[in-house]
């Protein structure tokens, strides 16, 4: 994309590319729904709320933060777990769009300052 003598803005790029994404993640919701009746997944949601407790909606919801804006752990992971783990599906959503929105636009703003950049387009770039 930095090498493309008629980019588009990298604000709309990273408005395309979160909006592809989310889609995809809505899609995968309902695969979350099936999930929570796998009994291994059962025993993971008794077993990580027996261990957070309270903190567990706070802690999934940083979790999704962290996910959306760096991509660890992958934020796919988390749109599936959020069924099973009863939170509000939406806000994962928002969540999710709001940080690979801005993940994709300073990927764009600055992806030819990246230092493997150049190793992959070569020195002419």
């Amino acid at each position: 994309y930095a090498g493309m003598e008629d980019a588009h803005s990298p604000p709309i790029l990273g408005l395309v590319a979160s909006m592809g994404q989310c889609t995809m993640y809505l899609l995968f919701l309902y695969g979350g729904t099936h999930l929570s009746r796998w009994s291994k997944i059962q025993q993971l949601v008794r077993n990580t709320k027996e261990r957070f407790g309270e903190k567990l909606e706070t802690g999934f919801l940083s979790l999704t933060v962290t996910a959306a804006f760096i991509g660890v752990p992958p934020v796919i992971a988390l749109v599936v777990l959020a069924k099973p783990f009863k939170m509000s599906a939406w806000q994962v959503i928002v969540i999710a769009f709001v940080g690979r929105f801005v993940r994709f636009t300073v990927l764009a703003l600055f992806g030819d300052a990246l230092p493997f950049y150049h190793l992959m387009v070569g020195d002419e770039a």
